[in-house]
């Protein structure tokens, strides 16, 4: 199985994270979190597979965010 990151189609935060056979199982999966049909969801988001890497990225980035916010 792969892992399978959600993102706004407008930003680069990771926001959801699953483990899927295949790209279109993991949409299917987050669409029917959000509630959304398919063609809906990806109006609004888009799924890519994910890296060791893109996650150590995401979370320096969220980390560096919520400083700022604190400051």
């Amino acid at each position: 199985m792969n892992r399978y990151g959600m993102y706004l189609k407008s930003g680069k935060d990771l926001i959801h994270l699953t483990q899927q056979e295949n790209t279109e199982q993991a949409i299917k999966f987050f669409a029917d979190i959000k509630k959304l049909s398919v063609v809906e969801f990806n109006k609004i988001f888009i799924v890519k597979e994910i890296k060791d890497e893109t996650i150590k990225q995401s979370i320096t980035s969220r980390s560096n965010k919520i400083k700022h916010s604190n400051s």
